[in-house]
């Protein structure tokens, strides 16, 4: 199999592979290309069309970081604010400690904070992988 550009399609991942395989064994009578995301997403990373480095992919990650939806609360929804402090408000928590980061939630229309440290940790985080899960992510 081949990429969009002739590349040699190759994976570097067994279960990845296996996911792609289980893609192509669904397409009966003709190929739905909008149905096999992770064929489309390997074939990106392979190609490279953009020629992202991994610094490029990881500037961009941590731009959109700060506007990341699961920062941004509604209080004036109530049922909406309640699934978020259920549901969001875990995962904040959970990220901060991980990462260790102090990012902050807003409910209002005020940007959510961000210290300067939590970019530098994620992208410690993120420098970690390889340019194909960097695509992915």
């Amino acid at each position: 199999m081949k990429t969009p550009t002739g590349t040699l399609f190759q994976v570097e991942s067994e279960p990845l592979a296996l996911a792609i395989a289980t893609e192509w064994d669904a397409q009966k009578g003709t190929i739905d290309r909008s149905r096999m995301m992770l064929t489309a997403l390997s074939n990106t990373a392979i190609d490279n069309p953009n020629h992202y480095t991994k610094e490029d992919i990881i500037n961009y990650l941590l731009t959109l970081a700060e506007t990341d939806t699961i920062l941004f609360h509604n209080k004036t929804e109530p049922e909406l604010y309640k699934l978020q402090q259920e549901q969001w408000t875990p995962i904040i928590e959970w990220f901060n400690k991980r990462y260790n980061t102090e990012l902050q939630k807003t409910d209002d229309i005020s940007p959510p904070i961000f210290p300067k440290n939590a970019k530098m940790e994620i992208g410690k985080y993120l420098k970690s992988h390889n340019l194909a899960t960097l695509h992915g992510i």
